[in-house]
């Protein structure tokens, strides 16, 4: 093997691991919804992290990242925790809710402060390059990126809202792992790339 194949990037995902990781994603959600009626909220949001906690050994046995496990199944068990307390459906996807008006505030706040959120999260995870500096152009990008951010919240928002307050399970376990899911990592994914691409830029050459 050469310099030049070992330095190769990795391959991208099949379909088959992009399915994986959708029916990982919708397993916990879709046992909550069909336990909730017959078992009732607390038992069905129980229910519904063992099953969370059963994918994350299998997610761990494929070889995932142990952040990512944590973090998914954190999020399952924040959902859960919303039923066991308050002992309704709905309340399964309180957390939902108020992270994505949490999302929202923030990117809003930071705008308003003429500090867009994206430039910090991206330098924090290490997106943009410790070694490039944070120019005019930076900050017109990350603008447009903190904004794009807050309208994908606001999207989630709205419909999460109306269907937390019709007592809609159904409706807010499909928008939740249709929609909001997907969009959340095609949004992730598009940041990523934009910066990346902008930071890889060659320079001008000098006159």
């Amino acid at each position: 093997m050469n310099d030049t194949d070992s330095a190769a990037p990795p391959s991208r995902p099949g379909a088959g691991a992009v399915l994986r990781h959708i029916v990982d994603a919708a397993a916990p959600p879709f046992t909550f919804l069909l336990l909730n009626t017959p078992w009732g909220a607390r038992r069905a949001a129980l229910a519904a992290l063992l099953v969370a906690v059963a994918i994350a050994a299998l997610r761990r046995y494929r070889g995932e990242p142990l952040g990512m496990v944590i973090a998914s199944t954190g999020f399952v068990a924040l959902h859960s925790a919303g039923a066991i307390v308050m002992g309704e459906g709905k309340a399964f996807f309180l957390p939902e809710l108020l992270i994505n008006l949490a999302a929202l505030l923030v990117c809003a706040g930071s705008l308003l402060a003429h500090r867009p959120i994206t430039a910090v999260v991206c330098r924090k995870l290490g997106v943009t390059p410790a070694d490039v500096p944070h120019d005019r152009r930076a900050t017109r990008r990350h603008r447009a990126l903190t904004a794009a951010w807050a309208a994908m919240w606001l999207l989630h928002l709205l419909p999460l809202a109306y269907l937390y307050s019709i007592d809609s399970v159904v409706g807010l376990t499909v928008l939740g792992t249709f929609f909001n899911k997907p969009t959340l990592l095609a949004m992730a994914a598009a940041t990523v790339v934009v910066e990346r691409r902008a930071t890889r830029a060659p320079a001008p050459a000098a006159a």
